[in-house]
């Protein structure tokens, strides 16, 4: 499935990376974005402490469905 990272600044100059994972294929294509619970959680669902490594697993079974995501990593992360 391609992957595109991206980074874009929020109002306050803070940049935000994050990966939008795509089916293969031609689009358009439904989207979903993939939201964290609280804390400093990167794009794959990781923690200082507790490395879980789920966003791209998920990320890739959603392209795989047809389905675009987009994750994120939180501010701090």
């Amino acid at each position: 499935m391609p992957e595109t990272d991206l980074t874009v600044t929020a109002d306050d100059g803070t940049s935000l990376a994050g990966t939008l994972s795509l089916p293969a294929g031609p689009g358009p294509h439904p989207a979903v974005l993939l939201l964290h619970g609280s804390g400093p959680l990167d794009r794959e669902g990781n923690t200082p402490r507790l490395p879980l490594n789920l966003g791209r697993p998920l990320a890739d079974a959603l392209a795989a469905a047809g389905v675009a995501a987009l994750r994120y990593d939180r501010r701090g992360a």
